[in-house]
C-alpha cells in the first residue's frame, strides 16, 4: 500500500472518529483487529468489539477530538 493510500486511510479513521460515526470507523479496520487498554479487564476484538470499544469511549469523553499529528504523512 502507497503512503499516501495510509495517509487517506488514517484521515479517514480520524474523521469519523471525531464525527461520531461508529460504521465510518469500523469499516476501516481489519476484521481481526484488536483493542486493548490497561482501563479495561479484557481486550476488545473484532468489528463487534472495535464498536463496544468506540462507544464506550464516546459515553465516557463525548467531546474527545483527536487531531490528527502535523507530521503524519510527511
Amino acid at each position: 500500500m502507497a503512503g499516501q493510500d495510509n495517509l487517506h486511510i488514517a484521515r479517514e479513521i480520524f474523521a469519523a472518529w471525531n464525527a461520531h460515526d461508529v460504521e465510518g470507523f469500523v469499516k476501516r479496520l481489519d476484521t481481526k483487529t484488536m483493542w486493548e487498554s490497561d482501563v479495561f479487564p479484557a481486550p476488545f476484538s473484532g468489528h463487534e468489539g472495535a464498536r463496544h470499544f468506540f462507544k464506550v469511549y464516546l459515553t465516557a469523553f463525548p467531546d474527545l477530538h483527536l487531531p490528527m499529528a502535523p507530521k503524519c504523512g510527511r
